[in-house]
């Protein structure tokens, strides 16, 4: 048996120094046995039958020592032929292919293995083509999903990898063609649902909208953009004021800190940020009063 232990790399080589090994001690046991028939003697009162087959077995074994290396091919080809299968098997196991195509030239040209060679290359090829192809739509299964998700970075380093990896791929070709495509649908997909809530009046879905459309405007879309995107600011930011006067007045000191933070951090440099600002400890204490009362009223 053929133990799984043999270094792929030297498979080959380590066949051909058994077989030297063995045609040395063959060629040995050739130069030997001849002696020790001819001078091998009956010692005195041995039975002389016993001695003859003795002899004709020293002979026989003689005999077979002395084959050809052609007859001995012959004799050892299933033993050869079987590790060799082995090897190409275990190496196509582990998709190594190019260790598994090396031992096929050795079994073509060092043994004549040709036809048998040639039936493992075939499968070989078509191992290493089934793999290729898997990795590919693995590749670009996830390349779709990173478009799907609008991950535009993770999509453009995909696309750069894909096209080292497999760059006779026809799959790699439309890469970046998809790419802008899918990024050009996003960015109009984004304008016409902002230009829908502005026209609604939603200040605050049409702010939302304009936050991520902002990353794909170019210099002619901002100028394009310009004044609807200043009147909805402004209106946004009267619209929420309006709400937090609303919420002071009637005493809802937690939405007025909540409508203060959204002031404070959406328009940090207006006015109506640092009157807001100004208001915060003052409107904080009260809102801390209240919750207070609430707690200690015997309906709490």
């Amino acid at each position: 048996t053929v133990k799984r232990a043999i270094n792929l790399k030297y498979r080959a080589e380590q066949l051909t120094l058994a077989t030297r090994k063995r045609a040395g001690r063959e060629e040995t046991m050739s130069k030997t046995l001849p002696i020790v028939v001819t001078t091998r003697k009956s010692p005195g009162g041995r039975d002389q039958a016993q001695d003859r087959k003795q002899d004709e077995l020293l002979r026989l074994i003689q005999q077979q020592t002395m084959l050809s290396d052609r007859a001995k091919q012959v004799l050892y080809r299933k033993d050869e032929l079987g590790m060799l299968r082995l090897a190409i098997e275990e190496d196509i196991a582990r998709a190594d292919y190019d260790a598994a195509l090396k031992i096929c030239n050795d079994m073509a040209e060092l043994y004549g293995y040709r036809e048998e060679a040639e039936s493992f290359r075939n499968s070989i090829e078509q191992f290493r083509r089934k793999q290729y192809l898997h990795q590919v739509n693995a590749e670009m299964e996830a390349f779709n999903m990173m478009l799907d998700s609008c991950n535009w970075n993770g999509a453009h380093e995909a696309a750069a990898r894909m096209r080292r990896l497999f760059p006779d791929a026809p799959q790699t070709h439309e890469l970046e063609h998809r790419f802008h495509m899918a990024r050009d649908s996003r960015k109009r997909d984004l304008e016409s649902d902002f230009m829908r809530t502005v026209k609604e009046d939603d200040t605050t879905g049409a702010m939302d909208i304009l936050k991520e459309l902002d990353q794909y405007l170019n210099q002619a879309d901002a100028t394009r953009l310009s004044q609807v995107v200043q009147d909805l600011v402004g209106r946004h930011r009267d619209r929420i004021s309006e709400q937090f006067k609303a919420a002071v007045n009637r005493h809802d000191w937690d939405s007025a800190i909540s409508i203060a933070e959204v002031i404070m951090r959406e328009f940090p440099n207006t006015r109506i940020a640092k009157e807001v600002s100004a208001m915060m400890e003052a409107i904080r204490h009260k809102a801390t009063g209240t919750r207070a009362n609430v707690q200690d009223s015997p309906t709490a």
